[in-house]
């Protein structure tokens, strides 16, 4: 069985002694450092009521993890022969891509 998991699950399965191997890793686009801390606390010093203080910060970061308002499909095979399989069983859902 496969599945797509960030590394912080990783470490937690290291911990537990759960044995898993790594197919397939990306690694970031690009990477920014940002001083979220200063903003925050420029948020909090506000007339503000406490709940639309914690909405703001949390809404805004996930609206900035999603960039487009579609639906995702994830899946990993063991090999380029069973991607094919699925891509021609359920049509262009499936987009191939190379490793």
């Amino acid at each position: 069985m496969f599945c797509r998991c960030y590394g912080y699950v990783l470490k937690k399965a290291q911990e537990h002694n759960i044995k898993f191997e790594i197919q397939l890793f990306r690694r970031p686009y690009k990477i920014e450092n940002v001083n979220y801390k200063k903003a925050v606390e420029e948020l909090y010093a506000t007339d503000l009521d406490i709940d639309n203080k914690k909405h703001i910060p949390n809404k805004t970061s996930g609206l900035l993890e999603k960039k487009y308002n579609t639906s995702h499909l994830c899946k990993i095979f063991n090999n380029l022969a069973e991607a094919q399989f699925y891509q021609v069983k359920y049509g262009e859902r499936y987009t191939l891509f190379p490793k």
